[in-house]
């Protein structure tokens, strides 16, 4: 007779083989996962991830991404796919019970409890990552707007994506391109897959007669608005997309026109957060126009640069790492509108991008507009116009170059020409069915001549010019709600020597004055601007590449030729007086010749 020693290790062994039924799916409870009296391991025959409420992207490291069931690109850590909320949030509930067809949970006898088993799922998911393979979180993302896709416009209209080939339900990715869902935005009217037909060229004029109710500078400014506007709601097709700026004085209509253009841009975006970060955050991922109202703020020069990279080709993709080792990305297509009162002097690089259009305050007597009616009257139509915008596409890629053609023949600077080629060429698609014909490009050009600008004058806009450009351009404020540019009060000055103007602009640093003060030609009167830290002008250059008082600096490098003659701007080297008797300046004294048409006009120079 043998003894029997009992040391516990064949219970612990039992209990062990006991528990480990339950995990594979012999019974447990509900709320831990559930079981399965009798588990099929292997998936089932019938499988149809097509028809899940999920899409399984693939793996980054320790994440998962996913189309959830809300249609949104997500990425969900891994360990927490073992747990039924995680699950639940993914599966958006489930509320087709397509989880639990395929993984049933099991109560304790073995019954169905209509829910589905988190474990399985958790490993059915883990079997589709490995077939889908490894997942880019950097992948491009296409929201909104209009983009490019096998040389074909594509149509994101947030709910619905638009093909040649058909529509799809965002979000999915293809030939590599991610196109998430956003909120719905009206449809384009471009006659296909039985949306209405496009407007015609009937309503375009109509609504460019709309753009004629301003007071325009130019008076061919509503023929390049809507060049502009076509432009901008075809998102990312055109490879150059100049911007827009409206300067428009006080009373001049500009905040109305600037919401009239965003009822005009279905897809578009309109704020006065005019930061970099809040513009990237609002537009990302988006392929629409941005209409920015009160364009000022500390950060203009680096919006500027933003917007300067977003209008050409693929526009600006920017990365910025965190601490979880992954890169947040923020891709802005398309271009923009900026409205200012005293709109900056972009730089040499962003002049041959940008469309200025200058906006004055209506004529006295004149009847005011019906914003009501006329945003009711956009709303309305914009589907239409873009519809016919998207359909006009070919003869605006014909027009624009065909009308770079004749640009370069006339002399504009090659920069410009290419600016100007597809503004006029968009907006000649608009109004006509056909492409343009050579004789009907140089007619174009005609009415567009104002905004063309040839090699020799584009030589001529160094840093100095423009410094002064801005100068003149800035507004000041003359009474209560109005304003007047720098331009208007040297001019006003120049008549009337002694008028408020000149008070004005002594205040400020500035002074009509001969030159040289201490004899010579003094019969040259001239214009002299304070080149110290006077706190007036800091404030007409803050934010630009000339505060800090620089511009006394740069507007001493002014020259103009004419003829065989050059003019100089001229230091002067004694201290001029201002605004007070103890106000005196180092000054710089500029010739008539180098100011700005509008303001020369009182020298006899217009």
């Amino acid at each position: 007779m043998s003894a029997t020693f009992d040391d516990g290790f064949d219970r612990a062994l039992g209990d062990a083989a006991r528990q480990l039924k339950v995990v594979e799916g012999g019974r447990g409870k509900r709320g831990g996962g559930g079981g399965d009296a009798s588990p099929p391991e292997a998936p089932p025959e019938d499988l149809d991830w097509s028809a899940a409420p999920v899409e399984c992207l693939g793996v980054n490291g320790e994440t998962w991404w996913f189309v959830d069931a809300y249609r949104q690109i997500i990425a969900v850590p891994a360990s927490k796919l073992s747990a039924r909320g995680a699950l639940n949030a993914l599966l958006g509930g489930d509320a087709t019970g397509w989880a639990a067809r395929y993984w049933p949970e099991f109560d304790k006898e073995g019954k169905k409890t209509g829910d589905f088993s988190p474990r399985k799922l958790h490993k059915a998911l883990a079997e589709r990552m490995t077939e889908v393979g490894l997942f880019d979180p950097s992948t491009p993302r296409r929201g909104p707007g209009v983009w490019l896709h096998q040389g074909k416009p594509v149509v994101h209209a947030g709910a619905h994506v638009f093909f040649a080939d058909g529509a799809r339900r965002p979000s999915f990715i293809r030939d590599g391109i991610a196109y998430i869902a956003a909120r719905a935005i009206p449809l384009p009217h471009d006659g296909q897959d039985g949306r209405p037909e496009a407007g015609d060229a009937a309503l375009a004029e109509e609504a460019e007669a709309m753009f004629r109710q301003w007071n325009w500078e130019n008076p061919a400014s509503d023929r390049m608005l809507m060049g502009w506007w076509v432009i901008a709601n075809l998102g990312a097709l055109a490879p150059m997309r100049p911007l827009a700026m409206i300067d428009g004085q006080e009373g001049a209509g500009k905040s109305t026109l600037l919401e009239i253009l965003a009822a005009l841009c279905p897809a578009g975006e309109m704020t006065n957060d005019t930061t970099e970060a809040g513009l990237r955050q609002r537009m990302n991922q988006r392929a629409a126009p941005m209409i920015l109202d009160e364009f000022e703020g500390e950060e203009l020069l680096r919006v500027l640069g933003m917007l300067r990279r977003i209008v050409t080709g693929e526009g600006s993709r920017s990365f910025r790492g965190q601490g979880s080792q992954t890169a947040v990305v923020t891709e802005v297509v398309g271009t923009a509108v900026m409205g200012a009162i005293g709109a900056p002097v972009a730089n040499s690089a962003e002049t041959t991008r940008i469309l200025r259009l200058m906006l004055w305050p209506r004529a006295p007597g004149v009847e005011s507009l019906n914003k009501a009616a006329l945003l009711a009257w956009c709303q309305k139509e914009a589907p239409a116009l873009w519809g016919r915008a998207i359909a006009a596409w070919p003869r605006v890629h014909a027009n624009a170059a065909m009308m770079r053609l004749v640009l370069n023949r006339a002399g504009c600077s090659p920069r410009y020409a290419d600016m100007l080629g597809w503004l006029i060429g968009a907006r000649e698609a608009m109004v006509a069915d056909v492409p343009l014909t050579e004789a009907q490009a140089e007619e174009a050009l005609q009415w567009a001549w104002g905004w063309v600008v040839t090699e020799a004058e584009q030589a001529e806009d160094t840093t100095a010019a423009r410094c002064l450009q801005h100068l003149m351009s800035c507004p000041v404020l003359t009474g209560p709600g109005h304003s007047e540019t720098v331009a208007v009060l040297v001019e006003r000055t120049l008549r009337e020597p002694d008028a408020p103007a000149a008070r004005l602009l002594a205040e400020i640093g500035l002074r009509l004055a001969p030159y040289p003060i201490d004899g010579g030609d003094a019969a040259r009167v001239g214009l002299y601007v304070a080149a110290g830290r006077r706190p007036a002008l800091a404030r007409l250059y803050q934010q630009t590449e000339w505060q800090g008082g620089r511009w006394g600096t740069v507007l001493a490098q002014l020259r103009a030729r004419l003829g065989e003659r050059e003019i100089r701007a001229q230091p002067i080297k004694t201290r001029v007086r201002f605004s007070g008797e103890n106000d005196r300046a180092q000054a710089v004294w500029l010739a008539p010749e180098l100011l700005p048409s509008g303001a020369a006009k009182g020298f006899g120079m217009d």
